[in-house]
């Protein structure tokens, strides 16, 4: 940090042939550029799979391909609403296409919002379960297409203290915990 500016992390956005086609920063997209989706791992990223998953954002689709290797593909949405955005929809059917996948899993974040002790708190009840609605909205979609369309839910249990639950911090407590990728790989597998 240098005179009160921060480098922003940048995000690498590849096309379905692989190749790089923009740099953005993590969060937010300069002005022009439209929303994309995500592809976990680059250049390999556009690969034959039966099976993918798509999550919201890009750190934590890189986190979950490298646990779950080459038996799912996986991408993320530059945020949970953007499954309705045409642009980021037509990635979604154009790389499940090319890809080949027949199972497509939609699993976004768990977060508490019923409780006023956290700053996630929303006080509306029909507020509170945004990211499900969407993750059901993008499978019924993907139903509609031809799809084995899934929705999975990360377990309370994988919470924080600050009520949230995640695939990047989920996967980093657990490997810090000494668990092996093999139980890792078990325990995505029960999200689903």
């Amino acid at each position: 940090k240098e005179d009160g500016l921060c480098n922003p992390i940048l995000i690498p956005n590849y096309d379905l042939s692989g190749g790089l086609i923009g740099l953005r920063p993590h969060k937010g997209f300069p002005k022009g550029q439209k929303p994309q989706l995500y592809l976990a791992g680059g250049r390999q990223a556009v690969r034959q799979c039966k099976k993918a998953v798509i999550v919201e954002d890009e750190i934590k689709a890189n986190a979950l391909q490298d646990v779950v290797g080459k038996d799912w593909a996986v991408a993320g949405v530059p945020g949970i609403t953007q499954v309705k955005n045409l642009h980021v929809w037509a990635d979604i059917l154009s790389w499940t296409k090319q890809i080949g996948a027949h199972v497509v899993a939609v699993v976004f974040d768990n977060e508490e919002h019923g409780d006023p002790k956290l700053r996630s708190f929303r006080a509306q009840l029909e507020d509170r379960f945004e990211a499900e609605i969407w993750a059901r909205a993008c499978a019924v979609r993907l139903e509609r297409e031809g799809y084995d369309a899934r929705v999975g839910q990360l377990p309370d249990e994988w919470r924080d203290a600050n009520g949230k639950s995640d695939w990047d911090s989920a996967l980093a407590a657990m490997l810090q915990a000494g668990k092996p990728r093999t139980e890792i790989r078990l325990a995505f597998e029960k999200v689903l």
